[in-house]
């Protein structure tokens, strides 16, 4: 139970990026007005969410990575 803890606690940032991406993937899906139902990407809500997730997961990717290069200066 510790290790998940310190997993959660080393990964916050990355992992409240992640879900920030999931809810904008939602809100993309639910905004965005596909008539026909064959836009692939709002189609169902899941592949925007994973779109989402995914692009929140590379911005935390990212931060993390300047975050490391500005600390070692």
């Amino acid at each position: 139970m510790k290790q998940v803890f310190s997993f959660l606690r080393s990964n916050a940032v990355g992992l409240a990026l992640i879900v920030l991406g999931l809810a904008g993937g939602y809100l993309y899906y639910r905004l965005t007005l596909c008539q026909s139902g064959a836009c692939p990407l709002t189609s169902t809500p899941y592949y925007s969410m994973f779109v989402g997730g995914l692009l929140g997961a590379l911005a935390g990717d990212l931060l993390s990575a300047v975050w490391k290069r500005l600390s070692a200066q």
